[in-house]
């Protein structure tokens, strides 16, 4: 029963019967590594910290990146704290249209999060801390930049990489993907990516865990190995007692 419906306002809830669309997963485009490899090189010019650097190394959201302050860096414990994030939003003044950059809380409670900080990353942050001159750990003449601004230097290193068609939000799920190919396991994947469950997780990387699942295969390929050759063994040393 609805709340409408208990306090009298309507005589029967509406939604009785209906039935949920299913949701649609949308499939996973990551780099590989050879692409990987050609945008960092080209990231890895940047005089200021490069939000692809971040993307590729810590998983965040673009909103995320842009969000970033110094003071949410740990060096001595090693850890990134996202507890912010960075978007545009419409409204309308005197009948005109604009755009306003806002800075909230990330979209769910699971999306704060302490990301560990690798020892290279740590590295390559400490030599951009040298140059800051903004509390943003993304930033351009002291100044925050936002996600729209990002995407388009972004568009512009893709053509300077020679690749085409990827979006910014690739890097997070080349970062998944990687983590994945190296052995991560999926709950630690899910936190590290602020997902708000598992199930998201699996859903969304299912394809990318193919490898897993070859290794699964091999496994239980082995024992069928095994017992076959234990049966043939068997049979040979009943030949030979009989």
């Amino acid at each position: 029963m609805c709340e409408a419906e208990k306090k009298g306002y309507i005589s029967q809830n509406p939604c009785i019967g209906s039935t949920l669309p299913k949701v649609k997963i949308k499939s996973v485009k990551a780099l590989t590594i050879k692409d990987q490899r050609k945008l960092e090189l080209i990231a890895f010019q940047s005089q200021s910290c490069s939000p692809v650097i971040l993307a590729l190394y810590s998983g965040m959201r673009i909103g995320e990146i842009s969000g970033l302050k110094w003071e949410d860096i740990d060096f001595d414990k090693e850890t990134i704290q996202v507890q912010r994030t960075v978007y545009r939003i419409s409204r309308t003044t005197n009948e005109k249209k604009k755009t306003q950059l806002i800075e909230g809380s990330p979209k769910t409670d699971s999306s704060k999060r302490v990301i560990p900080l690798s020892p290279n990353l740590k590295k390559y942050l400490l030599d951009k801390q040298k140059q800051k001159n903004c509390e943003y750990v993304v930033a351009d003449n002291g100044k925050i930049i936002e996600p729209r601004l990002i995407n388009y230097r972004f568009k512009r290193m893709l053509h300077m990489a020679g690749l085409e068609n990827i979006h910014f939000h690739s890097l997070r799920h080349t970062f998944a993907t990687r983590c994945l190919e190296n052995g991560a396991d999926i709950a630690s994947l899910s936190r590290l990516l602020g997902h708000t469950s598992v199930k998201m997780t699996l859903d969304t990387y299912t394809d990318s865990m193919l490898e897993n699942r070859r290794a699964a295969i091999s496994a239980m390929d082995y024992l069928l190995s095994s017992s076959s050759q234990n049966f043939i063994d068997t049979n040979k040393l009943k030949k030979v007692v009989g």
